[in-house]
């Protein structure tokens, strides 16, 4: 640096600490217009100071992996059906579903599909049997894990009406109301009371899907329509005059999925240019 370069940066200084005792020794009553100058002081000296910067890092290579992300959530419909006496009584319940997906592409048209599923609502079934009036309800809060095959079959750049892909497996549900069995009720006569749990807690399941993959600028839109085949989940039950054989849930769905590809993002390293702020206030 030569000796002109120097005396400037001297003199920079010492006028820095010549307004910064000012600000602190003057009178009262000339602060204030002693801090206005240092703040106009300061402003001019942001320049000075600013020369150091430092360029963000640019993204190098953006890569499309095989994972895919995603949140789904939607309604369902719970076809309760029983075999009670020898006849067949069916209730259509609602329920709501809230779940988050994470799927893998095994080849182009290939994915596994792993789901985590919360769904709220009740069962209500009312019938008669031999004149007689019965009812019995339970609310449920179900945990619900899907392992699901999808294939794709259609891919069309533009939504055209037909699906795009279809889901098979199985899925294993686990009612958390069922620890309480005081959310069971029988009806009988106008009048409820507590009965033992004879529906089981853990179901299994085996779930069909088709559905629609619109691409969006961020996200993919998927509508998807489903099926759930239940099995038998009745407990051995001992109702007066009742004799249940048989309880199957058969569900239909419809489920709104957003969900996105991850892209393995490589960034070029930071890059400083000019010469530090130390350096610039001291040589």
């Amino acid at each position: 640096m030569n000796t002109s370069a120097l005396n400037q940066h001297l003199s920079f200084i010492e006028n820095l600490l010549s307004n910064f005792t000012d600000l602190i020794f003057v009178p009262s009553e000339s602060k204030n217009s002693t801090m206005k100058k240092n703040i106009l002081f300061f402003y001019l000296c942001i320049p000075f100071l600013a020369n150091t910067q430092v360029k963000e890092g640019i993204i190098i290579s953006s890569t499309p992996t095989k994972y895919f992300t995603g949140m789904s959530v939607g309604a369902a419909n719970i076809q309760h059906k029983t075999l009670i006496n020898g006849q067949n009584k069916i209730s259509n319940n609602q329920i709501f579903d809230l779940g988050l997906i994470l799927e893998r592409e095994l080849s182009d048209r290939i994915k596994i599909s792993l789901r985590t599923d919360l769904a709220i609502g009740a069962i209500l079934n009312k019938f008669t049997i031999n004149g007689n009036n019965y009812a019995y309800n339970y609310r449920i809060t179900t945990v619900k894990a899907p392992v699901l095959l999808s294939y794709t079959f259609n891919k069309p750049s533009k939504f055209n009406g037909l699906p795009n892909y279809f889901l098979i497996g199985p899925e294993v549900s686990y009612n958390l109301e069922g620890l309480n069995t005081s959310n069971r009720f029988f009806k009988t006569n106008g009048n409820y009371i507590k009965s033992a749990s004879f529906i089981k807690n853990q179901e299994t399941q085996l779930k069909f899907v088709i559905g629609y993959d619109i691409k969006l600028k961020f996200v993919n839109f998927r509508p998807e329509f489903g099926y759930n085949h239940g099995f038998d989940v009745l407990k051995p039950v001992s109702i007066p005059d009742l004799n249940f054989t048989k309880i199957v849930n058969n569900q239909y769905s419809l489920n709104i999925v957003l969900s996105q590809r991850h892209n393995k993002v490589v960034y070029k390293k930071p890059i400083k240019t000019g010469p530090t702020f130390w350096k610039r206030l001291f040589l």
